[in-house]
């Protein structure tokens, strides 16, 4: 029984401690655009005005950035690159790619979104997309929440 009562105190003691996940991704809502085309200019002027710039990327549909250092840190680099795809009409999905970059020269991909970096990477692409002309939706799992009844 003790074991029991230490372990579940143990639980709340670190419950309280653990990250908070945030998906690679967001979602946004296209409000005007009757064309892909018209779509895609929006997306690239946006991603220009919050200071990214484009590279190819792997589909014709798709726009890719350049990788931006995020942070240094003295061991590794924090570098991102985003990939923003149309998908059915009317929704945008933003991918973040975000990389460790050790000294000794491996990488390790991030695969949760700490706070502090997610805030840098989505205020400034917020504003330049709601300038252009889309929605912030969030995530799929915060987009069709339901509440239960």
């Amino acid at each position: 029984m003790r074991i029991l009562c230490l372990l579940f105190a143990c639980s709340l003691v670190t419950g309280g401690c653990a990250t908070s996940f945030a998906p690679l991704y967001r979602d946004y809502q296209a409000t005007h655009f009757s064309s892909l085309s018209a779509l895609q200019d929006s997306l690239q002027l946006a991603l220009n005005e919050a200071g990214w710039t484009l590279t190819t990327a792997p589909t014709p549909e798709a726009l890719r950035t350049h990788p931006q250092t995020k942070a240094d840190l003295g061991l590794y680099r924090i570098k991102v690159f985003l990939d923003a795809v149309p998908l059915e009409a009317p929704y945008v999905r933003i991918f973040f790619h975000p990389y460790r970059y050790f000294i000794v020269g491996g990488r390790s991909k991030i695969a949760i979104l700490r706070g502090d970096l997610l805030n840098d990477l989505i205020h400034p692409l917020d504003k330049a997309l709601q300038h252009h002309g889309f929605v912030a939706v969030g995530t799929a799992h915060t987009r069709d929440k339901v509440p239960i009844r």
